[in-house]
């Protein structure tokens, strides 16, 4: 079982899970997103996807200059990168058959 939370705070509950007897990431595999500061120190360190905040704001004020000086009269796609960051509450996975009970 795997569970990808909308964010790192959402994430920590794997706490929960484990006070209900589930083991991370044996039992259940937990991936946050923003790579908050304390995702190393959770237990175990949680595996995130970190997203460039700055990047994204600069791109944010870019469009809205756009809007300020073009006006709204077309839609636009924006791309900002963002990096996984493995740690140990993901199972790993290669190398093993794993079966429906597991």
């Amino acid at each position: 079982m795997a569970f990808f939370a909308d964010n790192d705070m959402i994430a920590l509950a794997m706490r929960v899970l484990q006070q209900a007897g589930y083991k991370v990431p044996r039992n259940v595999s937990m991936v946050g997103f923003d790579d908050l500061p304390f995702c190393t120190i959770s237990s175990p360190p949680l595996t995130t996807v970190k997203a460039h905040n700055y990047e994204m704001g600069r791109a944010a004020v870019r469009r809205l200059m756009e809007l300020v000086t073009y006006g709204g009269e077309y839609g636009t796609k924006t791309q900002v990168t963002s990096a996984f960051v493995l740690r140990d509450s993901v199972r790993d996975l290669r190398g093993t058959s794993l079966s429906v009970s597991e």
